[in-house]
């Protein structure tokens, strides 16, 4: 028993980083500049037509989590949205405006 609870936590800790690692991979290879939040974002896009998270998230190999965050950045003020590409801002002043 206690070898085969040491495969099963190997086997969710080998996923887990598997899963990380595709999201990661995912926002480079996918995205064309993954923290640009425009409306040519394209979680928007997909958002705008109709599209839910679970299909975003199966569009873009990322977590439910990153969805959620990405598509709240993207409501952001497009002054903000201009500010953060020019550098005026980082990512963790950007993300205080999408507090609920």
């Amino acid at each position: 028993a206690l070898a085969q609870d040491r495969k099963d936590l190997w086997f969710a800790k080998s996923r887990h980083l598997h899963q990380n690692l595709l999201s990661h991979l995912a926002e480079k290879i996918l995205l064309p500049h993954p923290l640009s939040f425009g409306e040519d974002y394209p979680f928007v896009a997909l958002r705008e037509k109709g599209q839910g998270d679970e299909e975003i998230v199966d569009a873009f190999f990322v977590t439910q989590q990153v969805v959620k965050q990405r598509l709240k950045l993207a409501s952001v003020a497009p002054a903000l949205l201009d500010v953060y590409a020019e550098d005026g801002i980082t990512l963790e002043q950007l993300m205080a405006f999408t507090v609920d």
